[in-house]
């Protein structure tokens, strides 16, 4: 036991100086990870644009809009397809366009182009499965935005019918219709509006489904509504 001691008594001496040698390694170690950190952060925020001009952007007013009902569920290849479509025909004018999406699965106003094809395709991707009476409230309460918002407006209606007995839900949008038909009346005052439609090519062909579709379509015509199908 004697033998040992003196080791053993080296080893506390020395075992301070190593702690603290490597104590300071890693105060060093981590100052220079906040410089590091504090310098990468300053340069992006050089290059970010301000939060003023998102702020100025987004109380920019709207001369323009674009109001869109996702109705039903679209496989992601289709939605890309028409978010990239409808986002094109806004184009250059998105800083002054208000855009609008409504789906069963979010509602949203939208402050750029960018974020308007993202939440868009989120709507088409993540509806919910289709159901008639559902989908003509949510065509009832996009197109009753038309009415508050005074300017040229396009409605982009997304998707399709569920194939059921159309007369079950006809009140709401003759409703709807006729909404959009007082609407185009104004066209003097507050510009004009149209009616763009995309249904789900997954069911072209379908008899039941085009069977709905007309009805819906037809009831707007009848209101004098021009309808384009892509």
């Amino acid at each position: 036991m004697s033998v040992n001691s003196p080791i053993d008594e080296d080893d506390q001496q020395e075992t301070p100086h190593a702690a603290s040698a490597h104590g300071w390694k890693i105060i060093f170690i981590f100052l220079g990870a906040i410089v590091l950190l504090v310098t990468a952060l300053t340069l992006m925020y050089r290059e970010m644009p301000k939060k003023s001009g998102i702020v100025e952007r987004r109380k920019t007013p709207a001369t323009a809009g674009v109001f869109t009902a996702v109705i039903s569920p679209i496989d992601s290849v289709q939605a890309a397809e028409i978010a990239d479509r409808i986002a094109a025909s806004i184009g250059a004018d998105s800083s002054v366009t208000q855009m609008v999406v409504g789906g069963t699965h979010n509602y949203k106003h939208c402050t750029s182009l960018a974020d308007y094809q993202t939440i868009l395709q989120s709507a088409m991707i993540n509806a919910r499965p289709e159901d008639l009476d559902t989908q003509s409230k949510l065509l009832a309460q996009v197109v009753s935005r038309l009415m508050t918002d005074h300017m040229p407006s396009t409605f982009y209606l997304v998707g399709d019918f569920e194939p059921a007995d159309f007369s079950t839900i006809a009140y709401r949008v003759s409703g709807a219709a006729n909404v959009m038909r007082m609407r185009a009346a104004m066209s003097d005052q507050y510009g004009s509006v149209s009616m763009v439609v995309f249904p789900d090519k997954q069911y072209s062909g379908s008899a039941e489904r085009e069977t709905v579709r007309t009805q819906v379509f037809d009831t707007f015509r009848a209101q004098g509504i021009d309808v384009r199908v892509h």
